[in-house]
């Protein structure tokens, strides 16, 4: 009988690492009726006779309560077993509903960043734009409909020191334009028969670059022919090649129509909706990523 109980509860102790401590206690329990119900029968074999009515049932009720303690103590393990799997379960879908909020959290953060940067790219390029056609129509104001008008060196070196500070407004752009990080912004952009970027700079890269070197050619037009000319003098403009097409509608098509290309892309990327994805889409990426960088052997 000493020895069934010290097994009984060797068996006890292992189950304490693997069960809860009211599970643990049931257990116990339960092994301690099983350890009574097996020394009280083997008590009965060796007191009683053998054929004694008595004996034999009493026999039979210490089987049955053995029995029960053993079938007890098996489902208290399962049902512990399945209760650690569900909280075990529970645990882990409140993981992943933490890191999918905090993944939301992160994109929504990118995208009011980006929102920021894109909201500031169109008010500077538009309001730089109206900078440069008040430059513009002054200058033609002066010069009359046909160009023809003489305006003075310093009227026209005015206009040249305006186009210059608006020119460096645009190459600044256009630098921040090429850091720019954003899917919504297409590499190339097809308008009016024109195509915006290219393999090495996008649309908005393209379009802001274009609308720098047309301003730097009306600029250099001054550097290259008219250096050095007295302050008193004066010239029609219709004599500066760059500088009248400037002027005229169609040659101002080569700033106004890259400048549209910069208004549609960066509207359209305001506008667009951002696009969250569900648990599932999330949990299925977490799967895909947890494969794709499991090592190799």
């Amino acid at each position: 009988m000493s020895r069934l109980f010290r097994a009984a509860m060797q068996r006890l102790e292992s189950a304490r690492g693997l069960v809860s401590s009211n599970t643990g206690r049931t257990v116990g329990l339960l092994a301690m009726i099983f350890v009574v119900a097996v020394g009280v029968l083997v008590v009965i074999q060796l007191a009683a006779p053998p054929r004694g009515d008595v004996a034999l049932e009493a026999t039979k009720a210490c089987l049955q309560v053995a029995g029960v303690a053993v079938i007890g103590a098996f489902v208290a393990i399962i049902t512990f077993n399945y209760q650690e799997r569900q909280k075990q379960l529970a645990k882990s879908q409140e993981i992943d509903l933490d890191r999918f909020h905090e993944e939301i959290e992160r994109q929504s953060d990118g995208r009011r960043r980006n929102d920021k940067f894109l909201r500031s790219m169109l008010m500077d390029t538009m309001s730089s734009y109206n900078a440069v056609k008040r430059n513009r129509r002054r200058l033609a104001a002066k010069a009359g409909g046909s160009h023809s008008i003489p305006i003075s060196m310093e009227t026209y070196h005015a206009f040249i020191a305006e186009l210059n500070d608006q020119q460096l407004e645009f190459e600044r752009l256009k630098v921040l334009a090429g850091v720019a990080n954003d899917a919504r912004l297409p590499q190339t952009y097809e308008f009016k028969g024109a195509t915006y970027g290219d393999t090495k700079s996008t649309a908005i890269v393209c379009a802001l670059a274009t609308i720098e070197e047309n301003l730097n050619d009306v600029i250099k037009e001054q550097r290259d022919r008219l250096a050095g000319w007295p302050e008193n003098e004066t010239l029609p403009v219709s004599t500066l090649e760059k500088t009248q097409k400037f002027l005229t509608g169609k040659g101002f098509d080569a700033v106004s129509h890259p400048k549209d290309v910069l208004v549609q892309l960066l509207q359209r990327a305001l506008l667009e909706p951002l696009r969250r994805p569900t648990l599932e889409e999330f949990l299925a990426g977490q799967a895909e990523a947890a494969i794709s960088n499991r090592p190799t052997y």
